[in-house]
């Protein structure tokens, strides 16, 4: 079963390989170009955001010189950037931190749940190293509560077991 889906995959990769289109990859030079030698693509300068009146200054910034040689300060701090972002953007990161929230809630709560139930196990394993047993173990510990009523019906037997009483006894302790 395991050798048929690892064929499987294979012939899958294969064919996905051998199915795209083209002659090769593109010839590649080992020399690297001259700086005068870049050609004639001229390449699109990068336009800068233009700060509104009235914006609370920013946290952090940073200045960059425009190709007209003025100072230009760009706000960088997560929230002007967050604002600044299309409302898909948006949404999306604001989905993003209740998630977050809501992993981080489960996740201390269960650090905290965890924290309980060791203490409740040491507890217990204290109690059963001391020798006591474990029908002196407290709690609703399943096993100790089988093991209370256990002993509460052999006590209630009588001493002088008759046929009926040891049958009855061992279909309901099922020795």
């Amino acid at each position: 079963m395991v050798g048929r889906a690892a064929t499987v995959c294979f012939l899958l990769m294969t064919a996905t390989a051998m199915a795209q289109e083209g002659a090769g990859p593109p010839v590649v030079s080992s020399t690297a170009p001259a700086l005068g030698e870049l050609g004639t693509e001229v390449e699109a300068e990068p336009v800068l955001p233009t700060a509104s009146v009235g914006d609370p200054q920013p946290v952090a910034s940073t200045p960059i010189i425009d190709p007209a040689g003025e100072s230009v300060v760009v706000k960088t701090d997560l929230v002007s950037l967050v604002l600044k972002a299309h409302w898909v953007v948006q949404a999306v990161m604001g989905l993003l931190a209740l998630a977050v929230a809501a992993v981080l809630t489960i996740f201390l709560f269960k650090v905290g749940e965890f924290a309980l139930a060791f203490r409740r196990l040491g507890r217990a394993q204290a109690a059963l190293i001391a020798g006591k047993g474990l029908v002196q173990v407290g709690g609703k510990c399943p096993l100790a509560l089988a093991s209370r009523t256990a002993l509460g019906e052999v006590d209630a037997l009588p001493r002088a077991l008759t046929t009926d009483l040891r049958a009855s006894s061992r279909e309901r302790l099922e020795l």
